[in-house]
């Protein structure tokens, strides 16, 4: 699951909740930021997380989503990941 609000009061800069939130599997494995690359591919996501995240995953960090969505799907799955990511160049779609 990605997340991100559109406005951000001062504790969340500071406290770093004014980055995109992401939870895997479930809320034991969560973080606000920590990601170093989100590529969208027409059938998968794959995403890096930095050497915190991938520490406390105690793994190498990677996280690869695969799926099989239908055209009309996947352009609201672009929306939506771009409305996320929107001001982060980590994002990109290839």
């Amino acid at each position: 699951m990605f997340q991100q609000a559109y406005e951000f009061t001062e504790d969340d800069i500071r406290f770093g909740w004014d980055k995109p939130y992401i939870e895997y599997c479930d809320q034991g494995w969560s973080w606000y930021g920590h990601l170093l690359s989100v590529k969208l591919q027409r059938e998968s996501i794959s995403i890096q997380m930095d050497k915190e995240a991938a520490s406390e995953m105690d793994n190498d960090g990677q996280l690869e989503i695969t799926f099989n969505r239908d055209d009309r799907e996947y352009q609201k799955l672009e929306r939506a990941l771009e409305n996320t990511f929107e001001g982060f160049d980590y994002y990109q779609r290839t």
